[in-house]
């Protein structure tokens, strides 16, 4: 009961009265003449609102994949990257829209399973990775995929 008799100490009659704070001091008021000057908002661009700082845009994105299946997609306004496993849809349209410039309208992801290898007595398997099919809009294309 110790904790209880320091509350009962203040109550009595002559205890020592605890030290009072110090009162807030408030701005004065301002009138009419006064001008409140404020700092100018920062402007920021699309991709850095998009993403974090602390997040780099090419994280999410491998490389592209160009085989004979995806250069034909381009003509769907389809394009294809390696991502790694861990990404998600978000993460991949928010990288496309930093590093391409172009906004996607879908994101369409599948994870590819690693194969088993054998080399000579050793077995093992390649790692999994992850591909993501990006849509754009209509009139939208990324360039470096053009004449490749």
């Amino acid at each position: 009961m110790g904790i209880f008799d320091r509350f009962k100490k203040d109550q009595r009659i002559g205890a020592p009265a605890r030290k009072q704070e110090a009162p807030v001091k408030h701005a004065p008021k301002k009138t009419s003449e006064q001008k409140v000057v404020s700092a100018p908002a920062k402007e920021k661009s699309p991709s850095a609102k998009a993403m974090p700082k602390h997040v780099r845009p090419d994280r999410f994105v491998v490389r592209p994949i160009v085989t004979e299946k995806s250069t034909g997609l381009q003509q769907l306004n389809k394009y294809v990257f390696e991502v790694p496993v861990s990404a998600n849809r978000i993460e991949v349209a928010k990288s496309v829209h930093a590093l391409y410039g172009v906004t996607p309208v879908k994101v369409h992801m599948m994870v590819r399973k690693g194969k088993n290898v054998t080399y000579g007595r050793t077995a093992g398997r390649t790692k999994d990775w992850k591909r993501a099919i990006v849509t754009l809009r209509a009139g939208e294309s990324i360039q470096t995929h053009e004449g490749v």
